[in-house]
């Protein structure tokens, strides 16, 4: 959205996306400092998404998410998810300790570990990818980081960007709130990545 209230702006050509300190809520749990149990909780709540436009580089991404989960999260909590691509595959990446590019139906096609390790404090979180190339992953600005092999032979345009769960489900939705959020059309290098504030 530009100055104007135009919903319909295309950007730049080089900007990001920044939510900053927004009430962003995620299917049926508010992402507020107000801690939350999931089932008690009535509202609706606004899936938070990025659709696809012509300024955005569909074949690699850079994201920054600063978050707080409660007592640091579930090991099933869904931290961020991409897609979809020419298959309608998606990237997701997880409290569990895996990034993996699933189908729609939920058949992983590759996966790598890497511990998330989010806490109940602020845990800063950043992932670059380009599609059948290299991938970076940093926790806390360098604190953990780490360079797993390219997701090969899979579609990554990113035509969409989830948060807090999977595009097609509200099961293990993170229960926190979410501080920022950049999103970049491109894929930046690991110490770019871990330079992010």
């Amino acid at each position: 959205m530009d100055g104007n209230d135009n919903k319909t702006f295309a950007g730049d050509g080089t900007s990001g996306i920044d939510v900053y300190w927004g009430q962003l809520e995620v299917r049926n749990a508010p992402t507020s400092p107000i801690w939350t149990n999931g089932s008690t909780e009535t509202r609706q709540s606004d899936n938070i998404r990025v659709l696809a436009d012509g300024w955005q580089n569909r074949r690699q991404a850079s994201v920054f998410v600063e978050m707080s989960v409660k007592a640091g999260g579930d090991s099933s909590d869904n931290v961020l998810t991409l897609g979809a691509g020419r298959g309608n595959e998606r990237m997701v990446l997880s409290k569990e300790g895996q990034i993996y590019v699933t189908t729609p139906e939920g058949n992983s096609f590759n996966g790598n570990s890497y511990n998330l390790d989010l806490h109940p404090g602020v845990t800063r979180y950043a992932l670059s990818y380009e599609e059948a190339g290299p991938m970076h992953v940093t926790i806390d600005n360098g604190a953990n980081s780490r360079s797993p092999g390219a997701i090969s032979n899979k579609y990554l345009e990113v035509t969409r960007m989830t948060l807090g769960t999977q595009h097609t489900s509200a099961t293990d939705v993170i229960n926190g709130y979410i501080r920022r959020v950049h999103y970049y059309p491109f894929m930046m290098n690991l110490a770019d990545l871990e330079a992010l504030q």
